[in-house]
């Protein structure tokens, strides 16, 4: 009679943008403005499923066992916003490094979100 111990695991669940910092390949999945609807973000997020389990495996030696779409971003103004015309010269919070390159792009300026140590 053979035994066999279940190998340890554990789960773990994480927003990509705490690492994306230690490794910008991290951000690929979620490129802000690219895609404007769920449906288009579920097939980004298929495609780039291998590039994240690599990633994930060969950087934290991880198993990655999902990606799940992420809808569209978000700006945070104190300022109404009709069009990408009016982010010029407003100081906009940010939570991922695409999300300020497409906001510096339109002339505004980005405020990084930091999350807590």
């Amino acid at each position: 009679m053979v035994h066999s111990r279940p190998t340890p695991t554990f789960r773990c669940c994480l927003t990509v943008y705490y690492v994306a910092a230690e490794n910008a390949i991290f951000e690929g999945a979620d490129l802000s403005s690219l895609t404007q609807d769920i449906d288009t973000q579920r097939k980004v997020a298929e495609a780039y499923f291998p590039t994240m389990e690599k990633a994930f495996a060969e950087i934290y030696n991880a198993k990655l066992l999902m990606l799940y779409p992420f809808p569209s971003q978000t700006l945070w103004c104190n300022a109404e916003i009709n069009g990408i015309e009016d982010l010029k010269g407003k100081k906009i919070r940010v939570y991922a490094t695409t999300l300020g390159d497409f906001v510096e792009g339109v002339g505004g300026t980005s405020a990084r979100c930091l999350s807590p140590k």
